[in-house]
C-alpha cells in the first residue's frame, strides 16, 4: 500500500499521535521508518523535518528535543484516560458489550505505549453489570428532551 507525498504530514501526525509521548520520543529516522511500514511513505529528514515544522506553525503542539519529537497536548493523559475506564467498568447501568466496546475505544485513545498499561484491567465480565442494551439510547432521549424543554416519564423495574 503506497500514498501519495501529499498525505505526509496527516501521516506524520497520525504516528506522533500513536506512537510518541514525553516519555517516548521519536526521531526523525523513527518517523521515517513508520511512514514506510505503515504508509509505504518514502520520505528523507528534511521533509520530515519541514512537516514537523509546518505542523507546529499550523498550532499542534510538537515538542521537539535532541531525543527526539512529540505530540505534546493529547485529548487525554493517560491517568484521565485510565480514570474513564475505571468508569465504565464501575457503573452497573452499561452493559458488559458496551463496557468492553467503551474501554477498547478508550484504550485506543491511549496511544501504543498506553496499551502496555492496560493490561491489568480487568475484564467486563468480572463485574456486576446491567443487561439493559438501552442505555445509550435512553440517554439521548434524555438530552434530547432536555434540549426541546421537553416533560419526560420514567417507568422502574418493569418488564
Amino acid at each position: 500500500m503506497t500514498e501519495a507525498k501529499k498525505m505526509t504530514i496527516l501521516r506524520i501526525y497520525n504516528i506522533l499521535e500513536e506512537y510518541s509521548d514525553s516519555i517516548h520520543p521519536l526521531t526523525q529516522g523513527q518517523i521515517i521508518e513508520l511512514l514506510r511500514e505503515k504508509y509505504g511513505i518514502a520520505v528523507e529528514r528534511k521533509a520530515v523535518a519541514r512537516n514537523l515544522e509546518m505542523l507546529s506553525e499550523a498550532g499542534f503542539d510538537i515538542v521537539r528535543t535532541k531525543k527526539g519529537s512529540y505530540l505534546e497536548n493529547k485529548l487525554f493523559e493517560n491517568s484521565e484516560i485510565r480514570v474513564l475506564i475505571d468508569s465504565v467498568l464501575s457503573s452497573r447501568h452499561i452493559n458488559a458489550k458496551h463496557s468492553a466496546d467503551l474501554i477498547n475505544k478508550l484504550i485506543k485513545m491511549g496511544g501504543r505505549h498506553f496499551r502496555s498499561f492496560a493490561e491489568s484491567i480487568y475484564q467486563t465480565g468480572d463485574w456486576q453489570k446491567s443487561d439493559n442494551f438501552d442505555f445509550f439510547l435512553n440517554v439521548e432521549i434524555l438530552d434530547d428532551a432536555i434540549r426541546q424543554g421537553s416533560k419526560v416519564r420514567f417507568f422502574y423495574n418493569r418488564m
